[in-house]
């Protein structure tokens, strides 16, 4: 597995998962995997520090306010 892109592996696990029959191993490598996905969805949110949320909630309240926003032609000029 030293130089194998990501689909190369996915496919080469599928040929490996195909070609077993035995249900109990099959249950187990389900349950590892999930186990494996569950542990990778943390929310990011949680992640970060009590400052940072803080202040991404404070730049969406001010985002709600209008007077806040500038137009899409104004920060497009800023760039081009």
């Amino acid at each position: 597995m030293n130089d194998m892109d990501t689909l190369e592996i996915k496919n080469d696990l599928l040929v490996l998962i195909s070609r077993i029959n035995d249900k109990d191993i099959l249950t187990d490598i389900y349950a590892y995997m999930s186990s494996l996905l569950q542990e990778s969805d943390v929310d990011f949110w949680d992640e970060l520090d009590t400052y940072t949320q803080a202040e991404i909630a404070q730049a969406l309240a001010e985002s709600e306010n209008e007077e806040n926003l500038i137009p899409h032609e104004e920060v497009m000029k800023m760039y081009l």
